[in-house]
């Protein structure tokens, strides 16, 4: 499935640039053509964000090492929730109310922040725990290899 949701991405990535580069250009620049555009591309992101979000959650099931990058993409799955929200209450309802988009948008921003924070310390731990497990093993020390060679002479 990882190279089947790849090629989705690619071939899904190429199609809004070219499509949004000709839609840019026979449209020109407005404020129509950037709400289309950024909506899309908000639902592209949304999308292949909820589908490695659930492959993730499978993973991390069977592996603690994967929860880091669980957090990491929930992190990311809510703020692309928040700003299609967001995007509908600007672009499509036109809201009046500014000041509470704005502060809508930054609490997604900051909440979405502490949630990649908390998967960064999670998967930066990990490999802690694996060092303390390699420090514990006893190595041979350099006086060691010498009574080795010295014994077989």
């Amino acid at each position: 499935m990882n190279k089947e949701l790849k090629k989705a991405i690619q071939v899904s990535l190429l199609s809004y640039l070219i499509g949004g580069a000709l839609f840019l250009f026979i449209n020109g620049v407005n404020g129509q053509t950037i709400g289309l555009l950024l909506g899309t591309g908000i639902a592209l992101v949304l999308i292949f964000g909820i589908i490695v979000f659930i492959s993730q959650i499978k993973k991390s099931i069977h592996s603690r090492k994967e929860t880091g990058k669980a957090f990491m993409i929930s992190a990311v799955v809510f703020a692309y929730a928040c700003y299609f929200f967001i995007y509908f209450m600007h672009f499509v309802f036109d809201s009046s109310e500014k000041k509470e988009i704005i502060l809508l948008f930054q609490l997604a921003t900051i909440i979405s922040t502490l949630i990649v924070s908390i998967g960064i310390l999670i998967n930066v731990n990990i490999p802690v725990e694996k060092t303390a497990e390699i420090k514990a093993t006893k190595l041979p020390m350099l006086t060691d290899w010498e009574e080795y060679k010295s014994g077989r002479n």
